[in-house]
């Protein structure tokens, strides 16, 4: 691909090498479908993911995948769809591990969110046997199983309500000040303003939404601009809020 220097060409090539390894995991274990296909969409699939908008690739956030602003793109074919999901249980890992080493919000994804390594096994979303195989073993506690603990929710994610979601909160002295975090807070991660308060005196709460991880980033990063503009009065996180809390929110 044009426009690339050798090691981010070498790093899609170790990227779409794990993929095609974790999709041959994917078709042996469940012991279904043909490698084919597949395989030969890989190398697309991955250089579309990642290199970015500015080459042609796609405008995508792992991390919110419905976000309304994301490119969409459609499968050319049924047996194709495992190069995606074992595309992002390699990203899915790899923001995991990240985030686990620098503390990084950014690199936050809601496990509800997630396609992880585990999901390969299906212990998150299988029956039968596999939901007491770990217990049965001895294994329910195993660090190398900890993913493995992190259930789907019993709902169909496809319906958007049923994803996690936070509300987050920053209020400040000065009207430059918050239109400066809000800003901050929208270009750092996939989340939307829900609402503006005036509360006189100069006070001026603004109230965002969108999954955990991505609120929690776009609160820290917004509440980090405020300093020389105005007065940061509170910046706040309500993590999968209550009903109570929900009923008064903007409709």
């Amino acid at each position: 691909m044009k426009g690339l220097n050798s090691e981010e060409r070498q790093r899609l090539e170790d990227i779409g090498f794990m993929t095609c390894m974790t999709l041959v995991l994917l078709g042996n274990y469940a012991q279904t479908g043909h490698f084919g296909g597949p395989l030969a969409y890989t190398p697309f699939n991955v250089a579309m993911h990642l290199v970015g908008p500015e080459r042609g690739g796609l405008a995508y956030d792992y991390r919110r995948p419905k976000h309304p602003f994301g490119d969409k793109f459609m499968m050319a074919a049924g047996h194709s769809v495992p190069t995606c999901y074992a595309l992002y249980m390699v990203l899915g890992q790899a923001l995991e591990r990240r985030f686990k080493l620098t503390g990084d919000k950014r690199y936050q994804v809601d496990p509800h969110v997630a396609i992880l390594p585990v999901d390969a096994l299906g212990f998150r979303r299988g029956a039968g046997a596999l939901k007491t195989l770990l217990a049965d073993n001895g294994l329910a506690d195993h660090p190398l199983f900890e993913q493995a603990t992190v259930q789907y929710p019993e709902k169909s994610m496809n319906n958007d309500s049923q994803a996690p979601f936070a509300v987050g909160l920053i209020e400040t002295q000065g009207f430059t000040a918050v239109f400066e975090a809000i800003d901050t807070a929208l270009k750092t991660a996939a989340v939307e303003v829900l609402a503006r308060e005036k509360l006189g005196g100069g006070y001026i709460t603004v109230l965002i939404k969108g999954d955990v991880a991505a609120v929690q980033a776009a609160i820290d990063a917004g509440k980090a601009k405020v300093e020389g503009l105005g007065k940061l009065i509170a910046a706040h996180v309500i993590a999968r809020p209550s009903a109570g809390v929900l009923a008064l929110l903007p409709k």
